[in-house]
This record gives structure tokens, C-alpha cells and sequence, in this order.
């Protein structure tokens, strides 16, 4: 699928921002999976913000932080079956910090 076949597809199928940026993610012709994370997120977002959605997006920030970081903790948390110390030192957070941010975001430590 092309990128502005998808682009199309997107303003039909999708209701809000972040289902859109999710969608791009998805069918960019572009991505591969040796990309990293960073370059994937930079495709999306030149084409999100190319993208004339008839409005000015707004609060995108908050948007990608709020929606990346919930399943970020889940994954790493599955990872480690749950050990929050071994999360918390892959994320780089202090074990108090995960925990307040799991609980903050309802997310179980056994999820």
C-alpha cells in the first residue's frame, strides 16, 4: 500500500489522532524491521504532520508519551515475569518510580 493510499484509507477508518499515527505505522511502505525505533517514529510523525487532517493537531506530545509509555511498562514487566527490580533497571527507573508509575497508569505488576 502506498503512502497516500494509506493516508486516504486513514481519514476513513480512523476517529482520532492517535489511531491515525498507529495506522501510518502500520502500512508505511517504508519501514522495515531493521529500522530502529526512532527512524519508525520519525517516518510517522513527517507523515502525520505532512498530513492535512482539516484541523491543527494539537497536544501531540502528550499524545505519543501517554500511548508509548503504558505498553512500554507492560512489555518490559512481561519480560520479567513481573520482577519490578529487573524492569525498573531496564527502563532506567528507580523501582519507587515504576511503581508509581504503574499504579498511576492501572497497570498490575502480573498483568
Amino acid at each position: 500500500m502506498q503512502n497516500t493510499t494509506a493516508m486516504a484509507i486513514v481519514e476513513f477508518t480512523c476517529q482520532n489522532q492517535l489511531d491515525k499515527l498507529i495506522f501510518i505505522f502500520l502500512h508505511c511502505d517504508s519501514m522495515t524491521t531493521t529500522q530502529s525505533i526512532q527512524s519508525l517514529i520519525d517516518q510517522v510523525l513527517e507523515i502525520y504532520l505532512k498530513t492535512d487532517h482539516g484541523y491543527q493537531p494539537t497536544n501531540l506530545y502528550q499524545l505519543i508519551v501517554n500511548e508509548i509509555e503504558k505498553p512500554l511498562l507492560k512489555s518490559t514487566l512481561q519480560h520479567t515475569n513481573g520482577n519490578l527490580s529487573k524492569a525498573a533497571s531496564i527502563l532506567g527507573l528507580s523501582r519507587s518510580t515504576l511503581r508509581k508509575k504503574l499504579q498511576a497508569l492501572s497497570i498490575e505488576k502480573n498483568q
